[in-house]
């Protein structure tokens, strides 16, 4: 049924010249068993589109084998869910999955039930985003649904695209090391949902400053506070000349807080964040950062999904690991005198 309810499938099948099933074979993108010149693909496109002719995927979903859908589970609100990396690798995914036929939908549930949770209605496959823990996709697992994660780990059935979190926290530490700082601290945001990077990202920074014999001044991940009394304790107590800033957010917010003590960047302190995202390279100073690769990561799970789609028995689960890259900016600067 058209979501247009004045035009229906056989309206689009007479004025093509086919039948119904032609029809709803190629606006349904099914090759299946069914062959058709490309001469009549085309017609049957334009008809469709020029009377504004849509399949309702809900509806679809209902009665046929393929629904051509893909959920998308993990989002916890509409506000800043997929804010950031995450958000880029996913309008990627979106953009290459419908040009494949297939479009995203989403199950806005309640707070009592889970934001891994398949929909209701029937999906080919779903796509999960910053998922923290695989013991949260086991119902999926179980489902038979092929699914790829992104910026997460993957259950038994599932397949993953992560970043190298370790190499992409020793390659920003070497930056610093290379400055000249040999005090350098580590900032986590103010407020947060945990994910597994606040921890890999710590465990990389304490690995590499202790290979180097440097002491590290963040030995464990510190409880959430306001920036301005991160700050204080980090340079101001601790004497830090770097910081190692967990997201562009907080960097952001760790900046203002420097300033309001009178500390200036680069020349007093040297600051670097992960994710080179707005407004990184519109601050004052630009902030050095590494940088994701996002769209990487949402091409790599399209082609993914889109093959287990195609080819269901012979697909097997990937995990893959793309590398962080360092742009390097104005917030970094050799060490101030005192350490060198």
């Amino acid at each position: 049924m058209s979501r247009n309810s004045t035009i229906s499938l056989a309206v689009v099948a007479k004025l093509s010249g086919v039948s119904t099933s032609t029809v709803s074979r190629i606006l349904n993108n099914r090759s299946d068993g069914f062959s058709v010149r490309d001469e009549t693909r085309k017609r049957v496109l334009k008809v469709a589109k020029d009377l504004n002719y849509r399949t309702d995927p809900i509806a679809r979903s209902s009665r046929a084998k393929h629904t051509n859908l893909i959920a998308v589970l993990g989002m916890q609100d509409f506000g800043t869910a997929i804010r950031g990396s995450t958000e880029e690798a996913l309008n990627k995914f979106m953009q290459i999955t419908y040009a494949s036929g297939y479009e995203l939908c989403m199950n806005v549930i309640s707070p009592e039930q889970s934001i891994y949770e398949l929909p209701r209605w029937r999906v080919d496959g779903a796509i999960v985003v910053d998922c923290s823990d695989n013991n949260h996709l086991k119902s999926l697992d179980e489902s038979g649904v092929p699914y790829v994660t992104i910026n997460g780990p993957a259950g038994i059935n599932g397949s993953s695209v992560s970043v190298d979190d370790m190499l992409g926290t020793k390659e920003a530490l070497l930056h610093l090391m290379a400055l000249g700082h040999k005090r350098i601290a580590y900032a986590i945001p103010d407020q947060y949902d945990w994910h597994r990077s606040l921890e890999s990202r710590h465990a990389a920074y304490i690995r590499t400053l202790k290979e180097v014999n440097i002491e590290p001044l963040t030995p464990i991940i510190p409880e959430p506070e306001p920036p301005i009394e991160a700050v204080r304790k980090m340079v101001t107590e601790q004497g830090a000349t770097a910081i190692l800033v967990y997201h562009h957010m907080m960097a952001v917010k760790i900046i203002r807080a420097l300033h309001t003590l009178g500390y200036h960047v680069p020349r007093d302190i040297s600051l670097i964040c992960f994710n080179d995202l707005f407004p990184c390279e519109d601050m004052v100073p630009s902030l050095t950062a590494m940088s994701l690769p996002s769209n990487q990561m949402g091409v790599k799970a399209a082609e993914i999904i889109l093959k287990q789609l195609r080819n269901p028995d012979t697909a097997e689960p990937q995990q893959i690991i793309l590398s962080e890259r360092l742009v390097i900016r104005e917030s970094t600067a050799p060490a101030p005198l005192i350490e060198s």
